[in-house]
C-alpha cells in the first residue's frame, strides 16, 4: 500500500496502518543510498522484485535529489523523459551515464511560508500556490494578520 506523508512517498505494509517517524527516516535514508550508489559508489542496489518496487515509488525524489548537481542534470531530464520504462531499466541508464564521483549534497530549499497561511491565500482569493506565496510577500504584516482574522471569523479555511 503506498502512503504519502509530508511530501514523500512511503511504502508500508498492509497491515500496518500508520506511518512512523522511523518508517520516514528508513524511506530518506533509502533515497539517499540510491542516489549515493548512482553518483559516486557506483554499488549495485536494485537487486530484487523490492527494490524495484521502492524505485517506482521514490524515482521523483530521486530525480530531483540528483539533478541538483550540474553535470547531472540533462541526464536526470533525458531519464524523466523514459518515465514510461520500467524502473531497473531507469536505474541502469542512471547508472551507466552518470559518472562516478565525490559530489557534496545540496541542502533541500525549504517552504518559506507556513502551509495554512498559504491555504488561507489560495481560499480567499482563489488563486495558486505560487500566487498565493507572492501574494504574502506583498503584503505588510498587518494586513496578512487583518486578512487572516477576517478568514477566521467569518468560518472560512481555519476555525480555532
Amino acid at each position: 500500500m503506498k502512503k504519502i506523508a509530508a511530501d514523500k512517498v512511503l511504502l508500508i505494509d498492509d497491515d500496518e496502518n500508520e506511518t512512523t517517524e522511523d518508517q520516514e527516516k528508513d524511506f530518506m535514508l533509502r533515497v539517499f543510498d540510491y542516489i549515493d550508489s548512482i553518483t559516486t559508489t557506483k554499488k549495485y542496489l536494485m537487486v530484487d522484485e523490492k527494490e524495484e518496487k521502492f524505485f517506482r515509488s521514490a524515482w521523483v525524489i530521486i530525480h530531483k535529489a540528483i539533478s541538483y548537481f550540474p553535470d547531472c542534470l540533462l541526464l536526470v531530464n533525458e531519464a524523466n523523459k523514459l518515465y514510461t520504462y520500467s524502473p531497473k531499466m531507469q536505474y541502469d541508464f542512471l547508472m551507466q551515464v552518470i559518472p562516478a564521483r565525490k559530489r557534496t549534497r545540496v541542502k533541500w530549499p525549504k517552504n518559506k511560508q507556513p502551509y495554512e497561511i498559504v491555504r488561507m491565500i489560495q481560499e480567499k482569493y482563489s488563486c495558486k500556490r505560487q500566487c498565493a506565496e507572492d501574494i504574502i510577500n506583498a503584503l505588510t504584516k498587518k494586513q496578512l494578520e487583518q486578512i487572516i482574522e477576517k478568514i477566521n471569523n467569518k468560518g472560512g479555511v481555519i476555525n480555532e
